[in-house]
C-alpha cells in the first residue's frame, strides 16, 4: 500500500509537470520556430558524416546528421546569441556562435570535423541523472558501438558479441548450444550467496536476464541448476546503436542497490530525418568442431571391454565403434534482416526485422528466432518531445542432454568403452542399453524432447518537456514481458526396461515494470561557471511466476502430461525497489568538473528498519591537456592529458527476497497438508551488500 502511494505521488508529480509546460507551449506555439540547416564534413575528405549530433546549448535540442551529413533543427527560443555544437564519436568537438535574429530560416556554413584519438566529448547517459559529455565524468564508462556488437563474427547474442570489447570484464558461454546463455562479470564475484550478473537496461527498460533452469539437463545439473540459454539472448545485436558499460561503484551508484555488479545499457537503433533508407543483410554461417575425442583403437581388449563390452579376456579380440560422426555435425546457420528508417525533422521512425536459424553441431539441436522493432520520435512542439520504442521476440530452441549427467550424449562417449556398439539391435528391435550409464545416446537424440520457447515484448514510452529555455522534464515508463515454456521428456523404457518415463513441462511469466522522472536544470552562475542539476524518481515492480505440471509413469507414446502418477506446483515472487536521486555538477572553465550526488533507494526485500538506503557518490574531472599552460610546455609532445577520480557506493538485492522472513514449505504427512520451516532463519534486520 505504501508503495502504492509513492507511485500515485510521483504520476502526480508528472502530471502537475505536463501542466506546468501546457500554457507556455501553447504561447510558443502561435510564435514561428527557427530552422537551423547546414551540413557537416570529414575534414580530409570533406565526405559527408553521418550521426553527427548538432546541439543547440541552452535549448536542450539536439539533431543528428543523415547519411548526406544534413541536419535540420527546429528551434523555439528568445532572440540572441547561442552555440552551436557538434560531436561524434572518434572526431574533436566543434562549437561555433550562432546568431539567432528576426530571420527565421538559418542556413550555417559547412562545419569539418577532424579525427581524434581521445573521445572527451562522447556524449553518455549511463549511470548520470542527466547526459553528460565524457571529459565531465570522473568515473569510467565503456562505449561500445553498435556496429562492433552487430559485426562479431557468430555472435548470435548481445552478451556473445561483447566478448574482448570491454575491458577487465569475463565473458563465458554457458554451453555451445544455439541461442544458450552467456555469463557475464564486469567487477568480478562480489557476493557469496547472490547473483553476480550487472544490472541490464534497454532503452530505458529495466530488463530481466534470468538464467535459473526451468529442467535440468546438460551442464546445469551440478552448477546451480543454470540454464542453458539466459534471456538477453531474445534481443537481436543488429538493432544496437550502441551499448554502454559501467564497471566502478562510482558510475553504477545511481542505480543503488540493484548496481552491485555494475550497469550495461543498451541503445537501439533510431531514425534519421532524410529520405528513407532501406537495408537488408543476410548472413550465411557454418560451425563444425575442429577435433574428436580420441578414444582407444587398438582391437585388443583391456579390463574395461571385458566388465562391460563383453569381452572374454583381456587382450582378446574386439570390435571398436566410433560414433562421433553420427553424434556431430557441421551446423548451417542464417540469419536474414530487414530495416527501414528515416523521417522528417519532427518524426524520425526506425523499424526492423529478422528471422534466424541455427544449427548446433550435436544432431538434433537447433535454435530460431522471429524478431521485430519499431521506435518512433514525434516532436510534438517545440518543446514537447515523444518517443515510442517497441519490440516482440519469438523463439524456439531444441536442446540436447550433452554432459555432466548420466543421460549425456557427450557423456556416453566417453565413459563408455568403444566396444559397446549403441547403433540399433535388429533383434531386440530397440537401442541397446548403455551398460555403464543405461542411457542410449542414440536414443536421447531421436526419442527424447528437450523444446523451450519464448515469447517475449520489450517496450518504452519517453515524453521530454521543456517548460523553460534551461529545465527539462523526462518521464520514462518501460515494461518487459516474456513468457517462457519448457519441456522435458523421457519415454518410458529409455534408461531401463523398468523405467516408466517422466515429463515436465514448467512455464515462467516475467513481468517488469519501471518508470522514472528526471528533471534537469542547465545554469550559468558566471561565465566561467555553470551548473547541472537533476532531481529524479525511480520505481520498479518485478514479479515472477512459475507454473509447472508433471507426470511419471507414462503410458507409451505419451507427450503430454498424463499418467499415473501425476503432481503440480507453482511459486510467485515479486519485489519493488523506490528510489529518489539528486544529483550537481559543476564546470569551471569548461575545464574543471566537479560532481556529487546521493541515491535514496528502498527496497521490499531489505528489513523493515533497514528499508530505505543511501549510496553517495562524488567525482572530479580536470582537463589538464587544454589548459594554456599544458598547450605551452608540452602541447606538441602529448596533445591530451586528463586527471579524474570519483568514488560511490552501491548496494546488491539479496539473493532470497523473502529472506527477512521465516519461511515454511509444504509437505504432506499421512495424506494429510503441513509445514516445515525452512533451515535459515528469517533477518528482519537484512540489508544491501555494499561495493565501493
Amino acid at each position: 500500500m505504501y508503495a502504492r502511494r509513492l507511485v500515485c505521488v510521483a504520476a502526480a508529480f508528472a502530471f502537475a509537470a505536463l501542466g506546468t509546460i501546457l500554457v507556455p507551449a501553447a504561447a510558443a506555439a502561435q510564435q514561428q520556430p527557427y530552422v537551423i540547416q547546414g551540413t557537416v564534413r570529414d575534414a580530409q575528405t570533406l565526405q559527408p558524416l553521418a550521426d553527427v549530433s548538432v546541439t543547440l546549448r541552452g535549448t536542450g535540442r539536439t539533431a543528428l546528421t543523415d547519411s548526406r551529413g544534413q541536419y535540420d533543427l527546429l528551434i523555439q527560443a528568445p532572440a540572441g546569441t547561442y552555440q552551436l555544437q557538434f560531436t561524434l564519436l572518434g572526431r574533436r568537438r566543434v562549437t561555433q556562435s550562432l546568431a539567432l535574429g528576426t530571420a527565421r530560416a538559418i542556413q550555417v556554413p559547412p562545419v569539418s570535423l577532424e579525427l581524434t584519438a581521445v573521445a572527451l566529448d562522447e556524449v553518455v547517459v549511463t549511470g548520470v541523472a542527466a547526459p553528460a559529455e565524457r571529459r565531465v565524468l570522473g568515473n569510467t564508462i565503456e562505449t561500445v558501438a553498435g556496429e562492433e556488437v552487430s559485426g562479431a563474427p557468430g555472435a548470435s547474442a548481445v552478451d556473445q558479441a561483447l566478448q574482448g570489447k570491454v575491458t577487465g570484464a569475463l565473458i563465458s558461454e554457458h554451453s555451445g548450444q544455439p541461442g544458450g546463455g552467456v555469463s557475464v562479470r564486469l567487477r568480478g564475484t562480489s557476493s557469496i550467496l547472490g547473483g553476480a550478473e550487472p544490472l541490464y537496461v534497454v532503452d530505458g527498460v529495466f530488463v530481466d536476464n534470468s538464467n535459473a533452469a526451468l529442467v535440468s539437463i546438460g551442464a546445469n545439473a551440478g552448477r546451480g541448476n543454470a540454464g542453458l540459454a539466459n534471456r538477453l539472448a531474445d534481443l537481436d545485436p543488429a538493432d544496437i546503436e550502441r551499448i554502454e558499460v559501467l564497471k566502478g561503484a562510482a558510475a553504477a551508484a545511481l542505480y543503488g542497490s540493484r548496481a552491485n555488479n555494475g550497469v550495461i545499457q543498451i541503445f537501439t537503433n533510431r531514425g534519421r530525418s532524410g529520405d528513407a533508407q532501406v537495408r537488408f543483410t543476410s548472413e550465411v554461417a557454418a560451425n563444425a568442431t575442429p577435433k574428436r575425442y580420441k578414444l582407444i583403437s587398438e582391437p585388443l581388449a583391456t579390463i574395461a571391454d571385458v566388465i562391460w563390452g563383453g569381452a572374454d579376456s583381456v587382450g582378446a579380440t574386439v570390435t571398436r565403434t566410433d560414433i562421433q560422426d553420427q553424434i556431430w555435425r557441421t551446423g548451417l546457420s542464417s540469419t536474414n534482416r530487414l530495416s527501414v528508417s528515416g523521417g522528417s525533422p519532427a518524426t524520425r521512425y526506425y523499424f526492423a526485422g529478422s528471422y534466424g536459424y541455427e544449427q548446433g553441431i550435436l544432431q538434433e539441436n537447433d535454435y530460431e528466432r522471429l524478431s521485430l522493432r519499431a521506435n518512433v520520435t514525434q516532436q510534438v512542439s517545440d518543446r514537447i518531445e515523444l518517443s515510442l520504442r517497441g519490440s516482440y521476440m519469438e523463439s524456439e530452441a531444441n536442446f540436447v542432454i550433452g554432459g555432466e549427467q548420466t543421460s549425456g550424449v557427450l557423456t556416453s562417449i566417453i565413459f563408455t568403452p568403444p566396444s559397446v556398439d549403441p547403433n540399433f539391435d535388429e533383434v531386440l528391435g530397440r537401442y541397446p542399453y548403455n551398460p555403464i550409464l543405461g542411457v542410449n545416446p542414440f536414443d536421447v537424440l531421436e526419442n527424447w524432447q528437450a523444446p523451450e520457447k519464448v515469447n517475449r515484448f520489450q517496450g518504452s514510452a519517453e515524453l521530454r518537456i521543456q517548460p523553460l529555455r534551461n529545465v527539462t522534464v523526462r518521464y520514462v515508463i518501460g515494461l518487459d514481458d516474456y513468457r517462457q515454456a519448457s519441456k522435458l521428456l523421457e519415454p518410458p523404457a529409455s534408461r531401463s526396461a523398468s523405467y516408466t518415463g517422466l515429463i515436465q513441462n514448467p512455464i515462467r511469466f516475467s513481468r517488469q515494470f519501471n518508470t522514472d522522472i528526471t528533471v534537469s536544470h542547465v545554469g550559468q552562475l558566471s561565465p566561467t561557471i555553470g551548473l547541472t542539476t537533476t532531481l529524479g524518481f525511480r520505481y520498479t515492480n518485478d514479479r515472477g511466476e512459475v507454473v509447472s505440471a508433471a507426470a511419471r509413469d507414462l503410458p507409451p507414446e505419451q507427450t503430454l502430461v498424463g499418467g499415473a502418477t501425476q503432481f503440480a506446483s507453482q511459486s510467485i515472487s515479486e519485489f519493488r525497489t523506490l528510489d529518489w536521486f539528486l544529483e550537481e555538477r559543476v564546470s569551471v572553465s569548461d575545464q574543471l568538473y566537479l560532481s556529487g550526488g546521493v541515491n535514496l533507494d528502498a527496497s521490499s526485500a531489505f528489513g523493515t528498519d533497514q528499508r530505505w538506503q543511501l549510496f553517495p557518490r562524488v567525482s572530479v574531472s580536470y582537463v589538464l591537456g587544454e589548459t594554456s599552460f599544458w598547450q605551452e610546455a608540452l602541447g606538441g609532445t602529448i596533445s591530451s592529458m586528463r586527471l579524474r577520480g570519483a568514488y560511490g557506493q552501491t548496494g546488491g538485492q539479496p539473493p532470497g527476497l523473502y529472506s527477512r522472513f521465516d519461511n515454511y514449505f509444504d509437505v504432506a504427512y499421512g495424506g494429510l497438508p503441513g509445514l516445515v520451516p525452512s533451515n535459515t532463519a528469517g533477518n528482519p534486520d537484512l540489508k544491501p551488500e555494499r561495493q565501493r
